[in-house]
């Protein structure tokens, strides 16, 4: 499942995955198959090419730098990037 809010940008080759598989095979067993919703919330924007894992929560108006894989939740307001995706600031809504 997965939950996208209002507003949200995603751009081109974003992968977003909410199962998991073997370790070992790579292919989805009764063992290792887990299913974990993605959510991505009000104003958030995914940038290119990046990757967000099982379970993970996009902040709102959280901004993913081009290529990134997300790992973890992210918090709302803010930038990331890297592999793993990191916290690189707070950014500011003001125009």
């Amino acid at each position: 499942l997965i939950r996208i809010g209002d507003g949200v940008t995603i751009s081109h080759c974003v992968s977003i995955h909410t199962h998991t598989g073997s370790p070992a095979t790579g292919r989805l067993t009764s063992v290792y198959n887990t299913k974990s919703p993605v959510t991505i919330c009000d104003g958030a924007w995914i940038s290119a090419n990046s990757v967000v894992l099982p379970g993970v929560v996009v902040g709102a108006d959280c901004m993913i730098g081009a290529g990134s894989i997300v790992t973890k939740d992210t918090e709302p307001i803010s930038l990331y990037a890297g592999n793993p995706a990191g916290k690189i600031r707070s950014i500011s809504l003001d125009t």
